[in-house]
């Protein structure tokens, strides 16, 4: 794939869809899940981009609310029930370079055939 915001686009599709089937549909602060959100945001680097546990299902009012006035108080909320390891293992996760990325091995990791995508 060589036009790369279209193979952007069709990955983070991928990403979405396979967080939300992962974990069953539901919002991990109540409700049905209808978008998967990066903890970190996407552009902070291809390392937690694609990064299954970088995401954290909520419902579309909840995905609003969390961009919104609330940010740091549903993040302590994501954090207290994902735990203090979880936040770390990200943020050394964040610290990767890596600067261009396979789609083939993205897509091989999102449907569960590889450990990582950055191997």
């Amino acid at each position: 794939m060589r036009n790369r915001p279209m193979q952007n686009k069709m990955l983070d599709r991928l990403y979405q869809q396979t967080v939300i089937e992962l974990n069953k549909g539901q919002s991990l602060l109540g409700g049905k899940a209808e978008v998967a959100h990066h903890f970190y945001h996407r552009w902070k680097g291809l390392a937690l981009r694609y990064w299954l546990p970088n995401s954290v299902l909520l419902t579309h009012e909840q995905h609003l609310e969390i961009h919104s006035k609330n940010r740091k108080e549903i993040e302590q909320q994501i954090i207290k029930i994902k735990g203090k390891e979880w936040k770390y293992n990200l943020e050394r996760r964040q610290n990767l370079v890596v600067k261009n990325l396979d789609p083939k091995k993205v897509i091989m990791y999102l449907e569960g055939k590889l450990s990582d995508y950055i191997l």
